[in-house]
């Protein structure tokens, strides 16, 4: 059984989806939630039962070596909500592309962050797998995101260094070599900006997260079945850059 918060969490997917619900997708399910309000109304729930499981338990310390709760962020990850515009326009793909699903895997140990997302055609024409690996690191104290939030010693500073975009499939060949490694171009970085993430619930079975503008990660461990993790290093010396803004690939 699932705890009664996550079980609130995976209710309110449109029904046979692994993909994340987003507030997109919350207008767009059957039945009694395609109003407008209803989906606010949803959303609202959602958000009140993550700032009533936020409140349930002290603030993760990440530098501590008490906090046994941190060795929980480490593993595989599979997101089930997000208001976070980086996810929402995910649910507007080009060319009959559909989101299945977006994972994230941890290993704070070693400082990797890696952002996972299949993508497969709504007539089975194509599958395509994008990674995103990052070095991630425990933030200072006292910094501000970009709402105004303090570091309260909870924050990972994030710095995109390589992106990975291979076709796994066309029709029903599967496609390996079709591949490529590029630079994380996106505002961020065109800014000189480094993305931060606040854990701010852990538990064996549920983490929830907030962007550094607020945004929401609702997440689930699943089994991490998808091999080594790849370093971060640096940032890969590659002519194509990749703008997480718009999901396009462009020649630096």
């Amino acid at each position: 059984m699932r705890p009664p918060a996550l079980q609130m969490f995976i209710s309110t997917a449109p029904q046979q989806s692994i993909a994340p619900v987003t507030n997109l997708t919350l207008k767009e399910a059957r039945g009694d939630r395609k109003s407008k309000g209803t989906a606010m109304a949803l959303q609202s729930q959602i958000e009140m039962a993550a700032l009533a499981l936020e409140e349930s338990q002290p603030m993760i310390c990440l530098s501590s070596p008490d906090d046994t709760r941190v060795a929980q962020a480490n593993g595989a990850w599979r997101l089930l909500y997000s208001d976070a515009s980086e996810i929402t326009r995910l649910n507007r793909l080009p060319l009959g592309l559909e989101l299945r699903s977006v994972y994230q895997r941890v290993c704070l140990r070693n400082g990797v962050l890696e952002n996972r997302a299949e993508v497969g055609h709504k007539w089975r024409l194509a599958a395509q797998r994008t990674r995103v690996v990052a070095r991630a690191w425990d933030d200072e104290l006292g910094t501000l995101n970009r709402v105004g939030v303090a570091n309260v010693g909870n924050r990972l500073a994030v710095q995109f260094t390589k992106v990975v975009i291979q076709l796994r499939r066309v029709l029903f060949v599967p496609t390996p070599f079709l591949r490529i490694v590029a630079r994380p171009n996106g505002p961020l970085e065109k800014e000189k900006r480094v993305p931060t993430l606040d854990l701010t619930y852990l538990s064996e079975r549920l983490r929830l997260s907030r962007g550094g503008d607020g945004s929401l990660f609702v997440l689930e461990r699943v089994e991490d079945t998808f091999g080594p993790l790849e370093q971060p290093g640096e940032i890969v010396d590659s002519r194509r850059g990749f703008d997480g803004a718009t999901g396009k690939v462009e020649m630096l």
